[in-house]
């Protein structure tokens, strides 16, 4: 199956399950894309370790003191390498979890919305009932007053839950994105790193004499330990940014006291409450 295809399935399955639970389809096709986009870049890690491996094992197949030490040392820069784009790969994650926190707050609100169509329901179920002539008018006034209760209680909740969400995306993304940047620019800055000390390794391979055909012998081993350790001392001065943010973090999604015990459900209500209004 081509990825493209297998991107397809997944959108339509993400897109059919939201139809079918609680919506918020762009939401969860956000936290699908981005767990998709983490692993892809776990298997580009995988790739070039692969390809280091194989560049060590042709090194050493080789007669040239320059490629074997050459690609050695490539072989140690790309594990530094490595490290940095895991580094990163963990910043996507705390970066999929802004939108993880925003969708769990969406679904809060689903639930205090749909406890507050139930409380109106009930009301009005029972209105109709006085309306209309109840058999026992003193039962059907105390469940109407009830639910009444509980309609307004959950309208207070929808009211705060609602802001509470807003508040949450609007600080969620800019913390987030906040944090996403730090990351994306220490990854970009070692990016840079990484490239400089790859033409240094690449410059200590001797020229081919052009008349002889032949190279001038390798003199470059002290020169290409030093750069990789050099490599080493400048990436250990730099704090992995996804560290560094959860530290110095300059905003953060808002702390909301814990929620209310949950209104209660009407089977519950039957039970706990109108069992001496029941009929025998």
């Amino acid at each position: 199956m081509s990825n493209k295809a297998a991107t397809a399935i997944r959108r339509g399955g993400v897109r059919l399950r939201s139809s079918l639970g609680s919506g918020h389809s762009s939401l969860n096709l956000i936290v699908s894309e981005m767990s998709s986009l983490r692993q892809r870049l776990k298997d580009v890690v995988s790739a070039e370790q692969r390809v280091s491996r194989s560049q060590i094992s042709w090194g050493d197949s080789e007669k040239s003191p320059a490629l074997q030490d050459v690609l050695h040392h490539m072989n140690d820069i790309t594990a530094l390498w490595i490290e940095t784009q895991n580094e990163y790969i963990a910043a996507m994650k705390e970066y999929k979890r802004v939108y993880e926190h925003i969708l769990e707050s969406e679904k809060k609100l689903d639930q205090a919305r749909k406890d507050l169509a139930t409380y109106e329901e009930k009301e009005k179920k029972y209105e109709k009932e006085l309306w209309k002539g109840s058999k026992d008018p003193d039962r059907a006034t105390h469940k109407k007053e009830y639910y009444r209760k509980y309609k307004e209680l959950a309208m207070a909740e929808v009211s705060g839950q609602e802001k509470e969400t807003e508040a949450v995306k609007l600080m969620s993304i800019k913390a987030g994105l906040l944090d996403h940047s730090r990351a994306w620019m220490t990854f970009g800055k070692k990016c840079c790193m990484f490239a400089e000390v790859q033409k240094e390794l690449a410059l200590l391979v001797p020229d081919i004499n052009p008349q002889t055909d032949t190279a001038p012998s390798y003199t470059g081993t002290r020169q290409s330990i030093d750069i990789v350790k050099e490599l080493g001392r400048r990436l250990t001065d730099m704090v992995p940014s996804y560290q560094a943010s959860a530290g110095s973090r300059v905003l953060s999604p808002p702390s909301f006291p814990p929620p209310p015990k949950p209104l209660p459900t009407y089977q519950e209500q039957e039970y706990d409450s109108f069992d001496s209004f029941e009929e025998n």
